[in-house]
This record gives structure tokens, C-alpha cells and sequence, in this order.
């Protein structure tokens, strides 16, 4: 009798053990199915983004070094949207600062494809800039 019941707890064992590697491979080839989907969703984002990225460069590229055109304003401001300072240059930069629209005048820079404050932890949106002047003479 002890070997029958033996046997039965064996037998168990065995379904027991196939059932549950069973199970465990179907989970694995899920899981592995859901990474390789989403990582091909990735890819394709990052590709978006390496475009996007390389789009950017160039057009800020060709901001910094094309000449002024007509568009300048007389006064010697020159909108952001025509042209950048080179990267790091001190310029004075007609800012909006915060959430309501107070002008202002600040010595800004460009760079990390965006404006920093000399004066200011804020972020400004700089809407024009000009050169810094030259030092007077003495």
C-alpha cells in the first residue's frame, strides 16, 4: 500500500512539476513578447527624437550664422526668431519674466539650447537681443 500511495505522490510531482514549467516558459515568452513590442515602440520614439534633435540643430545652426536681414529693427534689437548670439556671449536680452507680461532688460546668454539670466534664477523668455556696447572710453 505504501508504494502505490508512493507512486500516486510521485505521479502528482511530475504534473505538478511539468504544469508549473509549463506555465513558467508561457510566462517567460510573454513577458518577452511585451519587452520586444515595447522596445520596438522605443526605438521608433528615439528615431523621432534623434530627427527632431538633429531638425533643431541645424535650424539653430543656421540662425547663428545667418547675417541680420531687414527685419531688424531699427533700434538694433534682433528677434530670437531670426537669429541667435553665439553660444555663452553675454547680450542684453528684452525678457518677459514670469507669468505676466513686465518687459525688462537683463544681460542674458544662450546656451544649452536655451536662455539663462546673469541676475536671475528665472528663466527669461527672451523675445529680442542685441550686442553688448562697447566699454566707454576713458
Amino acid at each position: 500500500m505504501t508504494s502505490i500511495i508512493t507512486c500516486i505522490i510521485l505521479l502528482v510531482t511530475s504534473i505538478a512539476s511539468l504544469v508549473l514549467s509549463w506555465w513558467f516558459d508561457r510566462r517567460a515568452k510573454v513577458t518577452a513578447l511585451r519587452a520586444s513590442e515595447h522596445l520596438g515602440r522605443a526605438s521608433k520614439h528615439l528615431d523621432e527624437a534623434k530627427k527632431l534633435h538633429d531638425e533643431a540643430r541645424e535650424i539653430i545652426s543656421k540662425l547663428r550664422t545667418e547675417p541680420v536681414s531687414r527685419t531688424t529693427e531699427p533700434s538694433g534689437w534682433i528677434p530670437v526668431a531670426e537669429r541667435l548670439p553665439k553660444l555663452h556671449e553675454s547680450v542684453i536680452g528684452f525678457c518677459v519674466l514670469g507669468q505676466e507680461p513686465k518687459p525688462s532688460v537683463n544681460e542674458v546668454y544662450f546656451a544649452s539650447h536655451r536662455w539663462s539670466s546673469v541676475r536671475s534664477i528665472d528663466v527669461p523668455n527672451v523675445t529680442h537681443w542685441m550686442p553688448m556696447p562697447e566699454a566707454p572710453k576713458q
